[in-house]
């Protein structure tokens, strides 16, 4: 037999739970101490820690040790057991390429010798690999299994790491970082951006579930927008059952956040504007379009920039533009009239608590009609009818719920015009916004009326209030 004069150890553990690789250290000596019997020299190991083979996903140790053979740096391979080294039929195809062109000598602990440069060795080989692939895959559906069940039973998910707002038993909430939660969810509900929470969150240190890194907008979406912060539980992305743990939100605050940052018509500019009015709150009053706020003639000016219906580009000048709505808004906060108006409406509003259980039961129904199908209980024309019905439904209670939602931003505004007026230059640009988009519904900007004039005209604002 070749004896290898510079072997690499090979080792891989699909789930580290406890976060020490004790899996690959045991592997590791195992492989040592095989070495060591065969007389081989050991120049590198290569680890891939909480690493599946059958995932498919890179593992750059393996992908190293692989580099190294086919370049020559490498004439032997130890590993515990082929299917550490592979569980994919394509990847083991590789390796028996690999080592059959380079003589490279392959040895496990559990397996034996892999003779892969004669046929019966490949041959062994691609049986031990298929064995080892099919009981990855009869793996892979208990596993799925077991969690749909205890999704559905309404268990906690315990996989990974500790999910930000409770203790590692998944059960106990940790009453700073559930402080944090529910300060961050108001806020994101009364309309600041993730961008601007996110950046909070860095610049005052406040540190993540797993206390190293920063915070990111996507993890921080991640978060607010998981169904188990009002101990709900979800799979595959649906909320299926109530779950068994205590909330730190409620479920009415889960389905407000879920329906806003999944709102196709959400957008999230890469660069965040300065304009107090920027986002589609200022409307065009002659083609209807958005105006941006931009500097035109160096003065920062809201402009309609649509080409072409006819539009005759449209514009305001910013500065006396914001000052009138930051006016019109607190004054209106602190009047008789908006407060009537949002008791009126709200005497006549279905339950936003009621709204959300219909959304719930309507978005399970049609997972359970997609399972009918598949079943063969319901026909296609059932099907079709019945998902026509249900998301029409859907959509409706959406739309109450929005509006629902808007109301409710409002109300916390009520008779706060005062205050606000005192605090409006140390708030930040999204907390502000806040306060104008749950004031208004809409601002529209009709064009100069007579050529040549000049100065502020209110008459040239339309006004939609929120309520």
């Amino acid at each position: 037999m070749y004896m290898p004069r510079a072997a690499a150890i090979y080792a891989r553990i699909s789930k580290d739970v406890t976060g020490e690789a004790l899996g690959v250290e045991r592997q590791l000596d195992d492989c040592r101490r095989l070495a060591r019997e065969l007389g081989w020299t050991v120049v590198d190991e290569y680890i891939d820690n909480d690493l599946s083979a059958f995932s498919g996903k890179l593992r750059p140790e393996y992908r190293r040790m692989f580099d190294d053979v086919k370049t020559g740096l490498r004439d032997g391979i130890l590993s515990y057991h082929t299917d550490r080294l592979t569980r994919q039929t394509r990847e083991l195809e590789d390796l028996i390429s690999l080592c059959d062109a380079n003589r490279v000598a392959v040895q496990t602990v559990r397996a034996g010798s892999l003779n892969l440069s004669d046929a019966s060795g490949r041959m062994t080989a691609r049986i031990v690999g298929a064995v080892a692939r099919g009981e990855s895959e009869r793996m892979s559906e208990r596993m799925k299994a077991g969690n749909k069940q205890r999704a559905e039973k309404g268990r906690p998910d315990t996989r990974g790491y500790r999910k930000y707002g409770y203790e590692r038993d998944h059960m106990t909430i940790r009453e700073d970082e559930a402080a944090i939660i529910r300060e961050f969810a108001d806020r994101l509900l009364a309309g600041e951006s993730l961008t601007a929470l996110t950046r909070e969150l860095n610049d005052r240190n406040v540190p993540t579930a797993t206390g190293r890194g920063p915070w990111y907008s996507a993890s921080l979406r991640q978060i607010l927008r998981s169904a188990r912060l009002s101990a709900q539980r979800e799979y595959q992305g649906q909320i299926v059952a109530l779950g068994e743990w205590p909330p730190i939100l409620s479920r009415e605050q889960t389905a407000r956040i879920r329906h806003l940052l999944d709102d196709p018509a959400r957008r999230t500019l890469r660069t965040p504007s300065r304009y107090l009015l920027s986002g589609g709150l200022l409307r065009c009053g002659t083609c209807g379009g958005s105006m941006s706020g931009r500097p035109k003639e160096h003065t920062p000016s809201y402009e309609c920039r649509k080409i072409g219906h006819n539009c005759g580009r449209v514009s305001i000048k910013a500065e006396p533009m914001e000052d009138y709505a930051r006016d019109l808004a607190l004054t209106a906060l602190d009047g008789p009239d908006l407060a009537a108006s949002l008791r009126s409406l709200e005497q006549g509003t279905t339950q936003t608590a009621t709204l959300t259980d219909q959304l719930a039961a309507d978005e399970q129904r049609l997972d359970e009609l997609a399972e009918a199908f598949a079943d063969g209980e319901v026909t296609r024309t059932q099907l079709t009818t019945a998902t026509k019905k249900l998301t029409a439904r859907i959509t409706a209670n959406r739309d109450r719920l929005a509006a629902d939602n808007g109301h409710r931003d409002l109300s916390r505004y009520l008779g706060q015009g005062i205050r606000l007026r005192r605090d409006w230059d140390t708030m930040t640009l999204d907390q502000r916004r806040a306060v104008i988009t749950a004031v208004f519904e809409q601002l529209t900007i009709s064009p100069v009326l007579r050529r040549g004039q000049r100065g502020f005209d209110t008459d040239r604002i339309g006004i939609v209030w929120r309520v």
